[in-house]
C-alpha cells in the first residue's frame, strides 16, 4: 500500500506503509521524508556516537542520544540496532525486539535496491548505511573510492575478501528525493 504523494505523511506513517508493502515507491517516499527532516545528516555515525555510552553501560543515555537524532536517523540499520541493544540491556524486550526488527527491515530495504555491483549498486541514505551493509555481510572495506560511472557518482568499497561493493550515493548528494 503506497502512501499517496498528495497526502502529508509522517515518517512513522510511511514506515508502517513500507513495512506492509515493501515496494520501491513507498521506500522512496519514506527516504524522502527522512531526508527532509531537520535532523537528517549524510555523515551520521550512530555507532561512533553511542560507543562511549555503551562502554559505560549508560543505556538510557544511548536511547536519549538516538531518539534526539530522529527522525533523521530513522531507517539507519545501526541506529535501530543500537537502540535494540540499549533496550535489551534495560530489560525492555518489547522495544528491543521492535528496534531489531526495524534494523533488519532497514538493511533489507538497502539490499533490495540493487545487488551491490557497479551496474546495480545499492542505494543508501547515509555513508554509515554502506558500512552497515558490509558489516552484515562480514566484509570490511579496505578502501573507499568515489567513482563516476556512466554519469553516476558511486562509492566503491574494495573489501578485505577481494570483492568490491558498490553504492549509489545520489541520495547523499541530494540528486533525488
Amino acid at each position: 500500500m503506497t502512501v499517496q504523494p498528495t497526502q502529508p505523511a509522517s515518517v512513522a506513517d510511511l514506515a508502517r506503509a513500507y513495512a506492509e508493502a515493501r515496494d520501491a515507491e513507498t521506500l522512496r517516499q519514506l527516504r524522502s521524508a527522512v531526508r527532509r527532516s531537520g535532523t537528517y545528516r549524510v555523515d551520521l555515525d550512530v555507532l561512533a556516537a553511542a560507543a562511549p555510552l555503551l562502554d559505560r553501560g549508560a543505556h538510557a543515555e544511548v536511547v536519549a542520544l538516538v531518539r534526539d537524532l530522529m527522525p533523521g536517523a530513522f531507517f539507519s540499520p545501526s541506529a535501530h540496532a543500537v537502540l535494540g541493544a540499549a533496550y535489551e540491556a534495560m530489560g525492555d524486550d518489547v522495544r528491543a525486539h521492535r528496534e531489531r526488527r526495524t534494523s533488519r527491515l532497514a538493511l533489507a530495504s538497502i539490499l533490495g535496491t540493487g545487488d551491490g555491483s557497479a551496474d546495480r549498486p545499492w542505494s543508501v541514505l547515509r555513508i554509515s548505511d554502506e558500512y552497515d551493509v558490509l558489516r552484515a555481510q562480514d566484509r570490511t572495506s579496505r578502501e573507499q573510492l568515489l567513482v563516476t560511472r556512466n554519469g553516476r557518482e558511486l562509492d566503491q568499497h574494495r573489501c578485505d575478501d577481494g570483492t568490491d561493493a558498490w553504492f549509489d550515493i545520489a541520495l547523499l548528494r541530494g540528486d533525488h528525493t
